[in-house]
């Protein structure tokens, strides 16, 4: 008797280096606000995961939430200590603008410009 064996090579072939034990086909919905998804996505983006792993991670105890990726409390007072002094020149440059003694447009723009990237630089930092 002959029996036709190609399907199953080709099933093999298919197969062949994947574990099907860990194929993934089972769905379990949850609902989440949007601000929710969000801030799950931001932490798997930074886990560098999806979501679907960040989540099942979590789950099965995988992802501790710890603050070692976040600024230590001396790096957290020198950051705020800067983003206090950014705000002080900001400060200033407004009671210059407002007593109107002649500054140039561009000189202004460029002198608030930096103090944003500075300030960008240093909110990231958080």
């Amino acid at each position: 008797m002959n029996i036709d064996t190609s399907h199953q090579k080709i099933s093999e072939k298919r197969n062949s280096g994947k574990k099907t034990a860990d194929h993934k086909s089972a769905e379990w919905k949850i609902r989440l606000t949007p601000e929710e998804k969000a801030a799950w996505q931001s932490r798997a983006d930074f886990a560098q995961l999806t979501l679907s792993a960040y989540v099942r991670r979590c789950v099965e105890g995988g992802i501790t939430h710890t603050n070692s990726a976040q600024p230590s409390l001396v790096e957290r007072d020198t950051i705020i200590r800067e983003l206090s002094r950014i705000g002080g020149n900001l400060n200033q440059i407004a009671r210059f603008v407002n007593a109107d003694k002649g500054i140039k447009k561009q000189e202004l723009a460029d002198e608030l410009y930096g103090t944003i990237q500075l300030l960008a630089m240093k909110v990231k930092e958080l």
